[in-house]
């Protein structure tokens, strides 16, 4: 689903707002965290299980890292948290490239299934490695919540066009967001500027 598509901004943008202002408090969270999820799905339904899984990887080698008190043992977890990322995202994003360059350096025929680079995957991978590094430093708290984690990795409005967003600049939105008359009002007028642009640029 692309925000410039007449399916987002007439059915799933205004659907989610309502939704999310009808819910109480301590549910908006869900209401974001399930329409993120079904944002994603609904371009790429295979791929949804890799979002997961880097979801999980994250949550729990950060929850890992900030136990431990014996710095090696940090370093290891660290290293093997961003390890476990990069190869997912290696696999998806230079699988194709390095069989098709083995083919020519070797003059081989090996053959292989072209691997799918999923939507987004650069974006929530490094965004998630950047706050189990900011952990590693000590820079923020860990996240016990893994539905609160998982919605600041895959909050549809950044999910598969960036930018990377620094858990320590929405750390205390998850939990507390103000909602005023006026922010709704400027968040409107930014989309309607950044949509117009999206559509009316490429034309000229």
């Amino acid at each position: 689903m692309l925000f410039s598509s007449m399916t987002f901004v007439f059915m799933f943008l205004p659907i989610v707002c309502t939704l999310y202002l009808l819910a109480r408090k301590e549910l908006q969270n869900y209401v974001l965290l399930i329409a993120s999820i079904i944002f994603y799905a609904w371009g790429e339904p295979r791929y949804l299980a890799i979002m997961i899984l880097t979801i999980i990887i994250n949550y729990v080698g950060a929850n890992y890292i900030s136990r431990s008190h014996h710095q090696m043992h940090r370093l290891i977890l660290l290293t093997l948290t961003v390890f476990l990322n990069l190869s997912v995202l290696f696999y998806f994003k230079y699988f194709n490239f390095m069989v098709e360059n083995l083919n020519t350096i070797l003059h081989s025929h090996i053959n292989f299934i072209k691997v799918i680079m999923p939507i987004g995957i650069s974006f929530y991978t490094f965004q998630a490695l950047s706050y189990v590094v900011d952990v590693y430093r000590g820079e923020v708290h860990v996240q016990r919540d893994i539905y609160k984690l998982a919605l600041y990795i895959c909050l549809f409005p950044q999910l598969i066009a960036g930018p990377i967003v620094k858990y320590h600049d929405i750390e205390e939105q998850i939990d507390k967001r103000n909602v005023t008359f006026d922010k709704v009002v400027y968040g409107i007028k930014r989309f309607i500027i950044g949509l117009s642009k999206k559509c009316l640029l490429p034309t000229l």
